[in-house]
């Protein structure tokens, strides 16, 4: 049968020149390629974000690997995976927004509970996260939603790692 490079997973500069995709192989395992050259082999592909940012082509995605926890590969660089630490269980909404210097910013999950991760920083966890946030244009911070024990809250974040309630309570906020 052989491998197969699989369509949904496939991303193209502006001049339709191939720069990333992924090939299915037998086993049912799949292996990365940036570049035409193989990158790492993932047990399997949890979420995948062919996002271009355009000024660096950075690619966001995220796999299993020896059945544990999910990697996430951010600007190239490998995040919180199981042997650096705790990995995640899951990605939300996972179509990352970018800056316009290439900083990523979506949600992830460990066991029950969500935080946001910008940049490879790993924000405070809540109970639930909304399923959109706002990068503001100035240094970075950037406005998300999120539910502690079953109230929203709307926070202020600094690309620092440190967040602010500033609107919280049952009303004027929806779940999302």
């Amino acid at each position: 049968m052989g491998d197969e490079i699989s369509k949904s997973y496939l991303l193209r500069d502006p001049n339709r020149k191939v720069l990333f995709y992924a090939v299915k192989n037998d086993n049912n395992s799949w292996t990365v390629v940036k570049n035409f050259e193989d990158t790492e082999k993932w047990d399997k592909l949890v979420s995948w974000a062919p996002v271009q940012d355009p000024e660096t082509n950075t690619v966001i995605y995220a796999g299993v690997k020896y059945g544990r926890f999910d990697y996430v590969i951010d600007n190239g660089f490998k995040r919180k995976t199981s042997f650096e630490g705790p990995g995640y269980h899951a990605f939300g909404y996972f179509s990352p927004m970018f800056e316009r210097n290439g900083k990523a910013l979506f949600c992830a999950r460990r066991d029950k509970n969500w935080c946001m991760i910008y940049d490879g920083i790993e924000y405070p966890f809540h109970d639930g996260i909304g399923n959109s946030s706002i990068v503001l244009p100035d240094d970075g911070r950037f406005l998300y939603a999120a539910m502690d024990e079953g109230t929203w809250s709307i926070y202020l974040a600094s690309s620092q790692g440190t967040e602010f309630p500033v609107l919280s309570g049952t009303y004027g906020i929806r779940d999302p």
